[in-house]
């Protein structure tokens, strides 16, 4: 597709990479490359979306949220940075959208089950063994089913979820574990566990779905296989997110580095949030002047110290080695379902009480986006301010700073408005 030459009258340049993290064209860099050398001092934000259907998606994010940055600007809201150049480096990876306004384990079943349904295979197909997809999707479509059949739909559902990414830190391996051949539930106790017993997360007005139980045994089965898709989905472009930003982003932007002028801010939403965080991980000659990620969907405890009593969070290396040079902001609020979501479910696929499974900061599943970085002593708290509101302490090199979002962000997706350019504007300045 054509992208736009800016957005709000800041300089525009697409980073497009696909699933197996190379760059689509080479040309793209290189003109980011050429435009910097011809430039004076240059403030440049990478930004990267997540979870999205095509790239008119994720351009619409961008769109909207640098319309955003515009105003503030255009005001002298942070006059520290009033003429200094910005541009925005748009990253575009290919990340499919699951069924999110049916996520929510649990979620109420209707008669038009199959276009979320339909959604949730859709999803699926990035990544998921095409034969296990077809036949689960004959099966679960035709209805009226056998014990047979329905034993089958729950296996071959098993057979895909057996084959998640893992990582202990984040449920994975707990999702692996369970729906292996073998596993420590039965077919039926699979099925219940996907589906929700009684303390099925709640849903919220912003990321729809509703709480409680099917009221039959196909809805059971359909509930469940939405819900496998789904947290394979999730999954899988977790791991796509964090190879991405580990394999393509992290060397590209060291070579946009030897630009001396070019001070890089790192920005991410969603699994992007992810995938810029693994880029800075990977370490190189480059160091972010600030890194901001919005409602992010990973683990709490990822920039955490022991958070178990003897493990340390997958990112910790970016606050240790002080990878970033400014501060790091974070969004979280409970507006955000779509975060916690997997969490809960990859909890009681362990068969964790159901006391702790509530998606807060006590969670041990529980997501950046919806609590903040947990059990990180280099983090301190404030809220999202409106834009224009003094009160931001922005805390050094290798440190956090908690936003509390509520007030401003609604949902997983309420995150392209001038409270949030504000704050990351003024930790640019």
């Amino acid at each position: 597709m054509a992208f736009p030459g800016n957005l709000s009258n800041f300089p525009f340049f697409p980073l497009q990479f696909n699933k197996d993290a190379q760059a689509v064209d080479a040309a793209e860099e290189q003109a980011l490359s050429t435009w910097l050398q011809s430039q004076g001092p240059v403030e440049l934000i990478v930004i990267s979306h997540g979870w999205n259907n095509d790239e008119l998606d994720a351009l619409d994010l961008y769109k909207r949220m640098f319309t955003s940055f515009r105003s503030v600007l255009d005001r002298n809201l942070v006059p520290a940075m009033a003429g200094r150049t910005i541009a925005v480096a748009g990253v575009f990876w290919p990340s499919k959208k699951f069924a999110e306004e049916d996520a929510i384990p649990g979620g109420a079943a209707s008669a038009e089950f199959l276009d979320p349904l339909a959604d949730a295979f859709e999803g699926a197909e990035a990544a998921a063994d095409p034969a296990i997809l077809a036949r689960l999707k004959e099966l679960t479509v035709q209805g009226d089913l056998t014990i047979p059949e329905r034993d089958e739909a729950i296996g071959l559902l098993r057979q895909l979820l057996a084959a998640v990414p893992v990582s202990n830190e984040e449920g994975s391996a707990n999702v692996q574990a369970a729906a292996a051949d073998g596993g420590a539930f039965s077919n039926e106790e699979f099925l219940q566990k996907l589906t929700g017993e009684a303390e099925a997360v709640a849903a919220g007005p912003n990321d729809g779905g509703a709480a409680g139980l099917f009221s039959n045994p196909l809805d059971d089965l359909v509930g469940a296989v939405r819900t496998g898709l789904n947290l394979f989905t999730f999954y899988t472009m977790r791991e796509r997110a964090g190879l991405v930003g580990l394999t393509a982003l992290n060397p590209l932007l060291a070579r946009i580095a030897v630009h001396a002028n070019a001070r890089i801010h790192l920005m991410g939403h969603s699994f992007g949030a992810r995938l810029v965080t693994a880029a800075a991980a990977a370490g190189g000659q480059f160091h972010p002047k600030s890194m901001t990620l919005l409602q992010a969907a990973f683990s709490h405890y990822g920039f955490s110290t022991l958070y178990d009593g003897h493990s340390n969070g997958a990112f910790q290396s970016i606050l240790l080695n002080q990878r970033i040079e400014g501060p790091i902001l974070i969004t979280h609020t409970p507006n955000d379902h779509a975060v916690g979501w997997a969490y809960p479910i990859a909890a009681r696929l362990k068969s964790i009480i159901a006391s702790s499974i509530d998606g807060g900061p006590n969670d041990p599943y529980g997501g950046m986006g919806r609590n903040g970085a947990q059990k990180t002593p280099q983090a301190t708290a404030n809220t999202l301010l409106a834009s224009g509101t003094a009160g931001y302490s922005f805390p050094a090199s290798g440190g956090v700073l908690n936003l509390e979002s509520t007030t401003f962000v609604n949902g997983h997706s309420g995150i392209a408005n001038e409270a949030v350019a504000y704050a990351v504007l003024s930790a640019m300045a």
